[in-house]
C-alpha cells in the first residue's frame, strides 16, 4: 500500500508539471511551421501533431510535454485508486484510468471541434469580404490579407491562419502552396474547395466575383443547415431534461396523493366490510 505522504508528493509534482505546461501553452503562438527548404515537418512517433495543430497549438512546442503529462496523470490516478480500491469495482477503476490517460487527447479533440465551428460560422462573411476587396481593385492576395486583418478579431482562428499565410507568402512561398495548407491546419473541409478556387483564380487572373458570391451563398446554406441541426439537438436535450425533472414532480404531485387517497379508501372499505 502506498503511503499518503508519497501520494501527496507525487500529486504535487503532477500539479507543478501541469502548471508549467499551462504556462508554456499560454506563451505559445502559432507561426509558420515549415521552412521554405523543407517539404514536410518533422514527425514524431505516437504524437498527435496534426490534431494539436488543428486545435490551435504549435506541435513542436509540446513534444516533450505531451507524454510526461499523460504518464504523470495516469500514474497519479492509479496511486489515488490504490487507496480507495476497496470501495470501487474494478471496471470503474479501469474506465477512470483510461479516461485519465486520454484526457489530454479529449481536450484537444474538443478544442479542435470548437475551433472548426468558429471557422465554419464565419466562412460566408469571409468570402463576402474578400469579394468586396476584390471589387475595389486590389489583388487576391491583398484581399485575403485585408479580410483576415480587418474582418475578425486578432484571436479568431481564421484571422490567425490567414496571418500565417500572409507571412509565408511574403517570405517567398507561392500563393498556391500557402493556401493549400489552410485545410490541413484547420480541418475545415470547406476551406479545401475555397483554397482551390483561390488558386485557380490567382493563376488565371480572371474575375472571381460571381464564383465567390456562389460560394458565399453555399456556405450560408450550410451554416443554416448546421444551425437547424444544433437547434434540434438542443431541443431534444431540453426535452430529455424536462422529462427527468417532470416525472419525479408528476409522481410527487399527482401519483403520490392519489395513492394515499386510494389507500385510505381501501382501509375504509375494509373497516366497513
Amino acid at each position: 500500500m502506498v503511503s499518503s505522504v508519497g501520494i501527496d508528493i507525487f500529486l504535487a509534482l503532477v500539479c507543478a508539471i501541469a502548471l508549467i505546461g499551462v504556462f508554456v501553452l499560454s506563451r505559445s503562438e502559432l507561426r509558420p511551421e515549415l521552412d521554405l527548404e523543407q517539404e514536410q515537418p518533422v514527425k514524431y512517433l505516437f504524437y498527435p501533431g496534426r490534431l494539436m495543430r488543428q486545435a490551435g497549438f504549435v506541435p513542436t512546442d509540446f513534444v516533450w510535454i505531451y507524454w510526461p503529462v499523460k504518464i504523470f496523470l495516469f500514474a497519479g490516478s492509479a496511486l489515488v485508486f490504490t487507496e480507495i480500491s476497496a470501495d470501487l469495482p474494478g471496471w470503474v477503476m479501469a474506465v477512470s484510468l483510461l479516461v485519465t490517460l486520454f484526457s489530454t487527447d479529449l481536450f484537444l479533440l474538443q478544442r479542435r471541434k470548437l475551433r472548426k465551428l468558429r471557422v465554419q460560422a464565419n466562412l460566408s462573411f469571409f468570402v463576402d469580404l474578400v469579394n468586396a476587396y476584390l471589387s475595389s481593385g486590389i489583388s487576391l492576395f491583398r484581399s485575403v490579407q485585408q479580410a483576415g486583418e480587418h474582418g475578425f478579431e486578432p484571436s479568431h482562428p481564421l484571422a490567425v491562419e490567414l496571418k500565417l499565410i500572409a507571412m509565408e507568402i511574403q517570405s517567398g512561398e507561392s500563393f498556391q502552396r500557402a493556401m493549400g495548407r489552410l485545410y490541413e491546419r484547420t480541418g475545415v473541409r470547406q476551406l479545401q474547395g475555397l483554397s482551390a478556387s483561390f488558386e485557380v483564380g490567382h493563376a488565371a487572373g480572371a474575375s472571381m466575383s460571381q464564383n465567390l458570391s456562389r460560394q458565399a451563398e453555399a456556405f450560408r446554406e450550410q451554416q443554416e443547415e448546421m444551425n437547424r441541426k444544433l437547434i434540434s439537438q438542443k431541443s431534444i436535450t431540453l426535452l430529455f431534461a424536462l422529462i427527468l425533472v417532470g416525472l419525479p414532480m408528476f409522481g410527487v404531485i399527482v401519483l403520490f396523493p392519489a395513492a394515499v387517497k386510494l389507500a385510505e379508501i381501501f382501509e375504509l372499505l375494509d373497516y366497513i366490510i
